[in-house]
């Protein structure tokens, strides 16, 4: 069996689609566990028809939790299913995705296997993302639920926005079973309704640091559990450096999250790499800028500066 877990959040006007998605499914040995997170919506009737088709399991949070922990309710409340899967209430899967997902899971006894996914604009051309582009996205996968279980892969209760940031971090890495399926299987619809994605600006001030915060933590315990590889740390070293430089840009940076930083900074594995001229070397042709609301940053300091004003490392010195 296998357990789809949606969070809802005021999305009257498409969870319908959603749902729809699900009913056209050809592997039909699935729940479906909707979180209401407590929106003052009124989803009965809808609720109602979709039982016809599905076996829906309809819970109701008490206080609003946000999309990370009230996931996290779906899977501590899961007692049944072998593999979990989550949807986006405002999202879609392809007709045969748990199908393909659930079989290549099986056949490979794996713990995470992510696919392809369907970037669907409401203005403009859309995409597929697909290969290291989607490790971030919890959209597309399938998890071994004993897996996440026993490694307590869990959502931070401190993150509301990027969430899946840590959380595929760790599931993605912890494990040496894990697959990517060359197929499409989910429609992400960026029809700009829902609280992410109303408000990019306001998201990405309030995410950014929040993101660092989760990858950070994720960082610190692949370290502690010896699975932070060399790939990852040069990986770690870009993605930490360019979400600094969009705290600059959008003047939210605080010590809270430069302490993080610094934590990750220090590990034995991010230290070899920044003692490592081959390394340095596809860090400096490798930097991009972030996206933010109103277009490309601008570094505002180089990444030699970063780490000297982090840690105190000048490595121009120490790699001569």
């Amino acid at each position: 069996m296998v357990n789809i877990i949606i969070p809802l959040y005021k999305n009257k006007d498409n969870i319908r689609g959603c749902l729809n998605s699900l009913r056209s499914q050809t592997k039909k040995t699935f729940i479906v566990t909707i979180i209401q997170d407590y929106d003052g919506e009124d989803y009965t009737e809808t609720i109602k028809e979709f039982r016809k088709d599905l076996k829906i399991q309809f819970i109701k949070n008490e206080q609003n939790l946000g999309p990370g922990l009230t996931r996290q309710r779906g899977l501590d409340l899961n007692k049944m299913c072998d593999y979990v899967m989550f949807l986006d209430s405002d999202d879609m899967l392809n007709p045969r995705a748990v199908e393909l997902l659930y079989t290549f899971a099986k056949s490979n006894f794996a713990d995470v296997v992510t696919s392809k996914i369907i970037i669907e604009k409401k203005y403009g051309k859309g995409f597929v993302c697909q290969g290291r582009r989607t490790d971030s996205w919890l959209h597309g996968k399938i998890y071994n639920f004993d897996y996440l279980k026993k490694n307590n892969i869990r959502f931070f209760e401190e993150i509301r926005y990027n969430e899946d940031v840590a959380f595929n971090l760790l599931a993605l890495h912890l494990s040496e079973k894990t697959f990517f399926l060359d197929e499409e299987t989910y429609i992400f619809r960026d029809y700009k309704n829902s609280i992410t994605r109303s408000d990019s600006s306001k998201f990405t001030k309030e995410s950014t640091w929040q993101m660092i915060y989760g990858y950070s933590k994720g960082l610190l315990r692949l370290s502690k559990e010896e699975k932070l590889t060399k790939e990852l740390s040069i990986s770690a070293l870009l993605t930490l450096y360019t979400q600094s430089q969009i705290l600059i840009e959008k003047d939210c940076i605080s010590n809270n999250e430069n302490k993080l930083v610094k934590e990750a900074l220090i590990l034995p594995e991010i230290q070899t790499a920044l003692h490592d001229k081959k390394i340095l070397e596809y860090i400096a042709t490798h930097c991009k800028a972030g996206q933010v609301s109103n277009g490309i940053i601008f570094f505002h300091e180089s990444f030699d500066e970063w780490i000297k004003r982090l840690i105190g490392l000048n490595i121009l010195e120490v790699n001569k």
